[in-house]
């Protein structure tokens, strides 16, 4: 499935003054982690555990124009969403306030409002673990205005945090939003938008000032999949050059979605998805019909640190 934009030239007729008022009754001002210095001292001896992330598009575009009822089921989905440490949402453009109201997390993003219509990036991430160094990064090609799946109308593109998941254990973890559709626009789009990503995580590296580097998880609504030759070959800049693993394709699930989860070792730390679930059960109404016009995806991971390095 694709992004909810096939009708937004009805989002277009509507007033400044109505954006305004959705904005207004739907932002929610949240919290997140801040320190100066995130790479502190690590764990003195070998420790081990496991965490969950939930990757979510849940379709937040206003209700006249998303075929998924977000006034209705977004409220349904935000205390289901508790049962997950970690959560990585899209298109949370116009019920952030519903989204939240019922999650117990101690940690959340603040919901952008840039663009056009003031829906933000759509990108945000429910935390039980403390996060720093938060960003927001918007992607320097999109394409399709009032066509063409209508990307260039939000500012789509990733997020960045460091989540510390005990004392001194430390992930990198991207959110992302990648432009929809099937057409050499869209392929040539998210192709740009691959490139920016490898650029933006070969800056970075998920190291610090003594050379280790972190270990990495990026996931979210990736709009690719392996069937599309051109979608498998820009997967691959990200999976097979730069050493990322698609966690569907470590647990050999043969799931083949646009909502991915991709992760990669630190030097101290190594990551092994043990679970992977597309939730079609849970995040669904009363009558069994999905909350959302995409399923969410849960990994769990088990980590484990090495003090002198991965063995």
């Amino acid at each position: 499935m694709v992004s909810r934009y096939d009708n937004i030239r009805v989002a277009a007729g509507l007033s400044f003054s109505l954006l305004i008022i959705s904005f207004a009754l739907n932002s929610c001002t949240s919290q997140y982690a801040k320190k100066e210095e995130v790479y502190v001292k690590p764990p003195g001896e070998y420790k081990s555990g496991s965490f969950s992330v939930l990757i979510y598009n849940i379709a937040g575009l206003p209700d006249f124009i998303s075929k998924s009822h977000p006034a209705k089921n977004t409220e349904l989905i935000s205390p289901l969403l508790n049962r997950f440490d970690i959560v990585l949402l899209q298109e949370d453009f116009f019920y952030h306030r519903q989204l939240v109201q019922s999650a117990v997390h101690p940690y959340k993003s603040e919901k952008s409002a840039d663009g056009f219509f003031f829906t933000g990036d759509g990108l945000n991430r429910l935390s039980f673990f403390p996060f720093y160094e938060y960003k927001r990064v918007h992607w320097k090609e999109s394409y399709g205005i009032m066509d063409h799946d209508n990307d260039s109308l939000a500012p789509k593109g990733f997020s960045y945090a460091v989540h510390e998941i005990i004392p001194g254990v430390y992930v990198d973890i991207y959110n992302l939003h990648m432009d929809a559709g099937n057409g050499k626009g869209d392929s040539a789009a998210r192709l740009s938008q691959m490139k920016q990503l490898i650029g933006e995580l070969s800056g970075r590296n998920g190291g610090s000032a003594e050379g280790r580097t972190r270990a990495v998880i990026i996931g979210g609504d990736w709009n690719i999949k392996r069937k599309r030759l051109k979608d498998a070959g820009i997967l691959d800049l990200l999976a097979v050059k730069t050493g990322y693993t698609d966690a569907a394709e470590s647990l050999k699930t043969g799931e083949d979605r646009i909502d991915r989860v991709l992760f990669k070792n630190g030097t101290n730390l190594k990551l092994t998805p043990v679970s992977y679930r597309v939730e079609r059960n849970l995040f669904v109404d009363e009558n069994g019909f999905p909350l959302s016009d995409h399923f969410p995806v849960s990994v769990v991971f088990k980590w484990e640190y090495f003090p002198a390095g991965l063995r």
